[in-house]
């Protein structure tokens, strides 16, 4: 199929692959024959029908593509041919010479058993049949890993090839049938290829049986994995082995170690005295439903080395915990990394709906292109694929939620909430804040997982992701409040600036406060070492605005100074910086039992007289000693002790500060 894009040179062109990546048509491997022509007045892409990532819906060919102009035009589009259009599932007599051309070559007929299905091939080398894996690429059989259970044996006169259903790694069901194309030579040189293909009442194995294939105890069969059934869980006990070769079958069809699922999935793998005991929730990553029940599949290794597998199964009627209900008969969503995917009955596509945050119904027909849904039809069913930065999911206790309302050809209408977990999106502190006072950190609609990662927040109802309020953050920012009662008298936060440059701002003010937001390393900032620990300082100055008389100034502003301090360990600024605010006392005058500090510059080593503030400044040679005292003052207690950690020294037009006293 071919397809016509904007006569304007393309920046970038990128297609939906299986496991619902956008991949640059460019990157794409050499034998998915895509084809990108960009020529003068018009620009095509051509695909074959059989390339690695074009599926099969609703019997069509279709592909999604995505694309971006140097003019920044962008667009959006599903390419799509009937499979009438494309090759035959399963081929003709070929009409090639052979050496024997009065003997056709037999058309091979698929045989359906409980578990399994065959097929009877015409003579000729077994190197030379293939099958179609789930990449749609052809895998000789012979070189198909040994957990797939495949058996190709040569027998007179014919090739024999067996395969289990659902438990193998690349049967595939299509309208409600299991289906494996296979492609082989016969010994007169004909390429033919047959598509294998079972009603799916034919029949999935609930229990493995005992691999066919010699172990070193051939007299002690390999034991039958049973599946237990509980009120939220299932459980299988494995035959003793090792625990890195037990994998299961993600959404994606792959094969993935149980070890290294991730650990919201919430599976359990332990090894027992009698063999591995594997427990998987009804409601996790990779179980999924079919023929109303929950599916698992497992693949194993014992110790004797043999391959087996288990296909987990039970009934959807067992009980479920209230926070995860069943979503309703025809529905189910499916989680990936970075979307989750809606199966909904069949009904009209205009007819489907979402909730966003206003509570208001838009229809996801109409919801613009920017939000990222998409919407097909399959197979009987509305497909629905949602990112999870899409417009109107919300994050709602470390789940993703959205609410879908739709109405089936028969004009029952239906309402579900579908919910993926939030991988390691765990709140951290300082995120509790108003929205009236949240910066964001970011582009608009980054991902939910990547915020969280940079140390920023999430927001529950909108996804935004905002910086933590009081914190220096991982990209080095200062981000603080001060509020209009934080001083007596009150303060206007519209007259706070940055002490040494007053073009910064706060970047939101109400008459209620102000929120800043600025580098580290900017606003003349003052930065000194402290052993280990960086130490970046600014202060918050309120500009007094007054009215100038003949005897003075008349001002309804007070004298206002705020110290705020970021603190970074050795090495990167990644998460280790924390706050530290120092409000300065508004005068000198201090009440009986408060506690205040004061630095005293004595003459001599006696620590006696002390120079008056009438004689700061004051000027010393270089090489001089100075004397500093650190005092308290109205201790409420006689022993208390003050330890002083550091105390520094700049001038106001330097961005760097002297340590003068260290650890005494």
């Amino acid at each position: 199929m071919v397809l016509e894009l904007p006569k304007e040179p393309l920046k970038r062109v990128l297609f939906l692959d299986k496991s619902n990546q956008w991949v640059a048509v460019i990157d794409a491997p050499e034998y998915c024959n895509y084809t990108l022509s960009q020529g003068i007045g018009r620009n095509f892409f051509i695909t074959p029908y059989t390339a690695c990532d074009v599926r099969i819906l609703n019997k069509n060919y279709v592909l999604k593509l995505w694309y971006l102009t140097t003019g920044g035009e962008k667009g959006y589009v599903l390419m799509k041919c009937p499979t009438s259009a494309g090759e035959p599932t399963e081929a003709p007599t070929p009409t090639t010479t052979t050496r024997k051309p009065t003997e056709p070559v037999p058309i091979a007929t698929t045989i359906c058993r409980a578990s399994t299905m065959m097929v009877v091939l015409p003579p000729g080398p077994l190197e030379e049949v293939l099958l179609m894996d789930k990449s749609n690429n052809l895998v000789p059989v012979k070189d198909a890993p040994k957990y797939c259970n495949y058996s190709l044996v040569e027998g007179e006169g014919r090739n024999i090839f067996i395969t289990p259903y659902v438990t193998t790694c690349d049967v595939q069901i299509v309208n409600n049938s299991y289906v494996l194309t296979l492609h082989y030579t016969t010994t007169e040189g004909v390429f033919v290829s047959v598509g294998m293909k079972c009603p799916t009442s034919a029949g999935e194995p609930t229990e493995a049986p005992t691999p066919k294939t010699t172990t070193k105890k051939p007299t002690e069969p390999v034991p039958i994995a049973t599946t237990i059934c509980r009120a939220s869980t299932m459980m299988v006990v494995l035959p003793p082995g090792p625990l890195e070769e037990v994998l299961l079958i993600d959404q994606s069809n792959n094969r993935v170690p149980v070890n290294d699922a991730p650990k919201y999935c919430n599976y359990s793998l332990v090894e027992s005295e009698g063999g591995n005991i594997f427990t998987t929730p009804y409601t996790t990553c990779d179980v999924k439903i079919l023929n109303k029940n929950y599916v698992l599949t497992l693949h194993y290794t014992t110790t004797e080395g043999v391959f087996g597998y288990v296909g987990m199964k039970c009934p959807t009627s067992a009980t479920l915990p209230t926070r995860s209900p069943l979503p309703p008969f025809g529905v189910s969503v499916i989680c990936s990394d970075t979307c989750m995917t809606v199966e909904l009955p069949g009904g009209l596509l205009e007819d489907i709906q979402l909730m966003d945050e206003s509570n208001n119904l838009v229809a996801v027909a109409s919801a613009p292109k920017t939000c990222g849904y998409s919407l097909v039809r399959g197979n009987g069913k509305n497909i629905l694929t949602a990112p999870y930065n899409a417009c109107n999911v919300k994050i709602l206790n470390n789940f993703y939620i959205l609410r879908v309302l739709y109405t089936t050809l028969t004009g029952q209408h239906g309402d579900i909430h579908a919910k993926c977990p939030v991988p390691g999106l765990v709140p951290r502190e300082g995120c509790k804040i108003p929205r009236s006072q949240q910066v964001a950190c970011g582009p608009p609609n980054a991902d939910p997982q990547l915020c969280v990662a940079n140390g920023c927040c999430v927001d529950a109802t909108t996804s935004q992701c905002y910086y933590p309020l009081d914190a220096c953050t991982a990209d080095g920012h200062f981000v603080f409040a001060v509020y209009r009662t934080s001083t007596k008298p009150e303060i206007d936060p519209g007259s706070l600036v940055i002490a040494g440059n007053q073009s910064c701002a706060p970047v939101i003010c109400t008459p209620d406060f102000a929120i800043f937001k600025f580098p580290v390393t900017g606003c003349g900032t003052h930065a000194f070492m402290v052993a280990e620990t960086t130490i970046y300082l600014a202060e918050v100055h309120g500009m007094v605005r007054g009215t100038g008389q003949v005897y003075g100034e008349i001002t309804r502003d007070s004298s206002y100074r705020l110290q705020v301090e970021c603190r970074y360990g050795k090495g990167s600024l990644a998460s280790t910086g924390y706050l530290v605010v120092n409000p300065l006392p508004p005068s000198a005058a201090l009440a009986f039992g408060s506690l205040g500090v004061r630095l005293r510059i004595a003459t001599d080593a006696s620590y006696t007289t002390f120079h008056p503030l009438s004689h700061l400044p004051l000027r010393f040679l270089l090489g001089s000693k100075v004397y500093l005292e650190v005092q308290l003052i109205n201790p409420p207690d006689p022993n208390v002790v003050l330890l002083v950690h550091y105390c520094i020294a700049y001038p106001q037009s330097s961005q760097s500060a002297w340590v003068i006293l260290y650890e005494g």
